[in-house]
């Protein structure tokens, strides 16, 4: 068979745990024998990926910068609606795919409904979709959309040997908040005033880009730290906390299951794929400050149950690997390969007819000042 050309398209090379996942999923695929390429639709940030991998297996690169290619991909996938409208038209390919590593429509909540009607367009295209957690895929299966649940995984071997990094506990409790500043979503000023008022909670703020926040109590702030750092300051937590209205699968809290540690997570859709109450972690409430307090007070109070739920914790982590959810979406591409000619292009009747209405609302969003 010959060797599959496949693209996988971001937005932008901004450092998230979506972009994360299709570095992972892209080094996979290449160590299985297709030619990958990463583009970036937006120069919003350097194309370069040192801080995932100086030396990788696929190639990496803007999407304005790509030389012409005598023949389309085979595939081609974006995890954003947006660079289906934009993005998608410049690269001709056999098979077009989605993969929704979240609710698209909720990151808009705050600045109303600018963008409704041009996702559902999207969804209801005739792409290839992928959902990482049971709640995306439902919310298919009721729209009448065919769908593929890809949950993510983890490298648990890696995070399982990792050596603590960071200087010996000074408290009875380590938390690391996880997460940037510059997403509201991800509620990490809240959680950090909220553990902050323990004082017997020693708190670590990791985030993949940004800054700590002033005012607020960090004792070890590890801000855009390269991914091969991430297990050693995991390992050296307890557990960590995650209260995001936005979040889908949070990857971070699966790392700190592998690392040995627990969770304190606000209970977003989807967290019952891997996630279980009093069981391997404490949910509360999305939003909830003192149920957040609470929980930690009561690891706090009940070593015995710290114990439990990082235990749990570790042998949920070691169940869930990158290989299944990888192979299944190599499968699916092949799948596409075999039923469709090469040379041919996917028709795409809904992106087409849409395209000129999401440009005129995006002009519209963009005058609104909602950048």
């Amino acid at each position: 068979m010959p060797r599959l050309a496949i693209a996988i398209v971001l937005h932008s090379n901004i450092r998230s745990g979506s972009n994360l996942v299709c570095f992972l999923l892209a080094r996979y695929l290449a160590g299985q024998g297709p030619a990958v390429t990463v583009l970036f639709q937006e120069r919003f940030f350097p194309a370069d990926i040192d801080f995932f991998d100086p030396a990788p297996l696929f190639q990496v690169g803007f999407l304005d910068a790509l030389a012409a290619r005598p023949a389309p991909f085979d595939m081609v996938m974006t995890t954003w609606w947006e660079c289906a409208y934009q993005s998608f038209p410049r690269l001709p390919a056999r098979g077009y795919a989605l993969f929704r590593h979240g609710a698209e429509k909720a990151l808009y909540d705050a600045h109303g409904r600018f963008f409704d009607a041009v996702i559902d367009a999207v969804l209801r295209e005739d792409l290839l979709v992928f959902c990482v957690n049971s709640a995306l895929h439902k919310e298919m299966a009721a729209a009448g959309r065919p769908a593929l649940l890809v949950r993510n995984g983890v490298d648990y071997a890696r995070f399982a040997a990792a050596a603590p990094s960071l200087p010996p506990k000074s408290g009875r409790l380590r938390v690391v908040v996880e997460g940037p500043l510059d997403d509201d979503s991800k509620r990490v000023r809240e959680a950090l005033r909220a553990v902050g008022t323990l004082a017997e909670v020693e708190i670590v703020h990791l985030a993949a880009r940004g800054d700590s926040p002033a005012g607020l109590r960090v004792d070890h702030s590890c801000i855009a730290v390269p991914y091969q750092a991430v297990p050693g300051i995991l390992a050296s937590a307890d557990l960590i906390v995650k209260m995001g209205s936005a979040e889908t699968w949070s990857l971070p809290v699966l790392e700190t299951f592998a690392a040995g540690g627990t969770a304190i997570v606000g209970a977003f859709p989807g967290h019952q794929d891997y996630i279980a109450h009093g069981e391997n972690a404490l949910v509360v409430a999305l939003d909830d400050w003192d149920g957040l307090r609470h929980a930690l007070q009561r690891l706090l109070d009940d070593t015995p149950l710290l114990a439990r739920l990082r235990a749990v914790a570790r042998a949920t982590a070691e169940r869930l690997s990158w290989e299944e959810p990888f192979a299944a979406v190599e499968a699916a591409f092949a799948r596409v390969a075999r039923e469709r000619a090469p040379g041919t292009v996917a028709p795409t009747p809904l992106l087409d007819r849409y395209r000129a209405c999401h440009q005129a609302i995006l002009n519209l969003w963009l005058r609104a000042g909602r950048s």
